[in-house]
């Protein structure tokens, strides 16, 4: 059983943007809100903090739910605004992605839909209420050249400036491609894996495009994710990023409030047929209770209650969202340190940490662009880069004598 142990008083501020973390906020979380945000409220870090998880229009929704907002006009206009630009262009990405899933529809490709404008409609009401930087859409392998022609017709091109060579060795290696429009800049994330294969825990997602279901965008039905997968999908993504962003993590609370007939049946099934997976889920889980006092039912609740390892990671995670403090530039750990390679299967453990440490990337493949005859020369150029960036570099760089806000005590 995980222990009982009391968590420390977070900041206003940081309790004000979980307050907020509402499709529509009951009276209970606004009057909370009102309390908090009078006195000594600091609404410079407030800014910071909403900013840096994406959650300005869930904060904007709440704050105009009461009264009169308790910040400075200058501060009220600024949230305003920024909520109106987001509103301008999510709508625009979701027009394009409606173009772009007619054309692969007239193809005769089926693509699925993930996080994007179907998550700002499933589960925060409209598109305008979720920030997100691309378009994430899901194909079959075998349609990945049509598709990416497809794009191309459109203006699309890939983000990396590979080599022939390079570009069949970042087939081979990745799940995904990245495509940017020349004009527009909008941004492609064009899948056709959910989950790196070689991973174990992968196999929690399999047969996900058989689950699929139709939502409707607009005047179109766009195929996305069964809710079951999508947990499961926003659990194993949340736990990709080491769990350090409030909005997928507000996500992961929207869904599961908004399906009270979630099948958790199913989702332990998913987690039974993936080896080494249920510590990295019971992360997740255990974390949304944390923060939003929430609480786990059937499969859930257990795979929780036994695993205090899960809570212990849990529990880290939650003191650093709520420390009030924003990371000035990533901290460069090393994998073994990494609350995710903490929470995985030996397997999964030993895969991560090759695959930072020795298996090249595409930044190698563009720095030094080999002959297929010479790639094996590629992991001691990635050991060559790693030294360089978490070694030397440091080494040679004079200390600033400065005091980040993730230092101040």
């Amino acid at each position: 059983m995980i222990p009982n142990q009391p968590m420390r008083a977070m900041p206003a501020e940081c309790e004000v943007l979980l307050r907020a973390a509402h499709r529509s906020p009951d009276a209970e979380a606004l009057a909370r809100i009102d309390a908090l945000t009078h006195g000594s409220f600091d609404w410079e870090r407030c800014l910071a903090l909403v900013r840096y998880h994406g959650m300005t229009p869930l904060l904007v929704r709440a704050l105009s739910q009461g009264d009169t907002p308790a910040c400075s006009p200058e501060i009220w206009n600024q949230l305003i605004a920024e909520t109106r630009a987001l509103a301008i262009e999510n709508l625009s990405a979701t027009a394009e992605l409606l173009a772009i899933m007619k054309d692969l529809e007239a193809a005769a490709i089926e693509a699925i839909t993930l996080k994007g404008p179907v998550a700002g409609l499933a589960l925060y009401g409209d598109v305008a209420s979720r920030p997100f930087l691309d378009l994430d859409l899901l194909i079959a392998p075998e349609d990945r050249d049509r598709t990416v022609e497809c794009l191309a017709a459109r203006g699309y091109r890939p983000d990396l400036d590979l080599s022939p060579a390079g570009w069949r060795r970042h087939l081979r290696r990745y799940i995904e491609m990245v495509c940017v429009h020349s004009q527009t800049g909008v941004v492609i994330d064009l899948h056709w894996a959910l989950v790196d294969p070689r991973y174990r825990y992968a196999t929690a997602l399999a047969g996900c495009d058989a689950r699929a279901i139709s939502f409707h965008v607009g005047d179109r039905r766009i195929r996305t994710l069964c809710p079951e997968d999508t947990l499961v999908y926003f659990l194993l993504h949340a736990a990709r990023h080491q769990w350090t962003g409030l909005r997928s993590l507000v996500d992961l609370k929207l869904l599961i409030e908004a399906h009270d007939d979630l099948d958790w049946d199913a989702v332990a099934r998913a987690v039974a047929r993936a080896p080494g997976s249920q510590r990295v889920i019971a992360v997740g889980l255990r974390l949304i209770e944390l923060l939003f006092s929430a609480s786990m039912k059937g499969p859930a609740a257990k795979w929780i209650a036994d695993d205090a390892r899960a809570d212990e990671l849990a529990r880290e995670s939650f003191r650093s969202l709520t420390s009030g403090e924003i990371p000035l530039a990533p901290r460069r750990r090393w994998p073994w340190s990494l609350r995710l390679n903490r929470s995985l299967s030996p397997h999964d453990r030993l895969l991560h940490a090759y695959d930072y440490l020795l298996s090249p990337t595409s930044h190698e493949w563009m720095a030094v662009p080999l002959p297929e005859w010479l790639a094996w020369l590629y992991p001691a150029i990635r050991i060559a880069r790693l030294t360089e960036k978490h070694v030397w570099r440091n080494r040679w760089r004079p200390a600033k004598h400065t005091t980040s806000a993730s230092t101040r005590q």
